[in-house]
């Protein structure tokens, strides 16, 4: 027989069990705290992590969230932080303002809700790895840097990895198989990256 079989979540040999001749894995990518963060005492985590509920913003918290990529979810997770209790909340960006990539539309109302919020805008940082166990923001165009040691939970936006485990396990099981990687599994992109 002939045909393309669509395999939902596979876990893995259930992809080998209708015999392919062919695998082409799409598992696209997932959110992920950048390296840079590795020892920082401040605990660590995405606005995926937020919104999944695998972290919550205690009262009181002191928060980043650093935004690597400018668009809506950076200036979501700072808003967010704020109306969940936290004390203070600051939007750091390697980029030359906050929300920078946001379509034009929405970024006033953006703007409007993070000054509501009380969140402090911090454009023009970038990550610098870390002193002692403290992450380190370095302005662009000063190079004067900062140590982050008063925050409890710092929150990464825009940093993705490729999902390609299952592409290992199905070579494991199958040396002989064509496979291919395609889309995020092979690097995380944006939209317009994939179309174009």
């Amino acid at each position: 027989d002939e045909g393309v079989w669509l395999i939902k979540r596979p876990r893995g040999r259930a992809a080998l069990e209708s015999d392919p001749d062919v695998v082409v894995i799409a598992m696209g990518s997932a959110a992920v705290v950048p390296s840079e963060a590795e020892g920082v005492e401040a605990r660590c985590a995405t606005d995926v992590d937020l919104l999944d509920g695998s972290v919550a913003i205690e009262p009181g918290d002191r928060v980043l969230v650093y935004d690597a990529e400018g668009r809506i979810r950076g200036g979501s997770a700072a808003n967010l932080a704020a109306e969940s209790g936290a004390s203070r909340v600051e939007l750091a960006t390697p980029l030359y303002t906050v929300c920078e990539d946001l379509d034009m539309v929405q970024r006033p109302a953006m703007q409007r809700r993070l000054s509501k919020n009380g969140v402090v805008r911090s454009p023009n940082l970038a990550l610098a790895g870390r002193r002692g166990k403290a992450l380190v923001l370095k302005d662009a165009d000063s190079d004067e840097e900062r140590a982050v040691e008063d925050v409890d939970l710092i929150l990464f936006v825009g940093y993705q990895a490729a999902v390609s485990k299952l592409r290992d396990q199905v070579c494991d099981a199958r040396p002989d198989l064509e496979v291919h990687l395609v889309g995020d599994s092979i690097s995380p992109r944006r939209l317009a990256d994939a179309v174009l």
